[in-house]
């Protein structure tokens, strides 16, 4: 399989890229976007997290933490669309 390659000249130098290349760069782009998409959702649901974990320690059930995990987060969600 042979690469087709593109040749840009920038300032005075040529440049190869290859298509490749060019689709990798796209790929990783999509994956940066998702993994910060991901991150600042994980940091929405900070505070429920934290009770859950919380709740999972001091009672070591975990029915209990995901009724805390689901209670707080429905309670933070009405408090920050007010």
């Amino acid at each position: 399989m042979v690469a087709r390659s593109f040749v840009c000249e920038a300032g005075g130098e040529k440049l190869l890229v290859t298509l490749i290349e060019i689709i990798l760069a796209i790929v990783l782009v999509g994956v940066g976007f998702l993994v910060i998409s991901l991150l600042a959702t994980l940091l929405g649901f900070l505070p429920a997290i934290i009770a859950a974990v919380i709740i999972y320690f001091l009672t070591g059930s975990l029915l209990y933490a995901g009724i805390a995990f689901v209670v707080v987060a429905f309670l933070w969600a009405l408090v920050k669309h007010r």
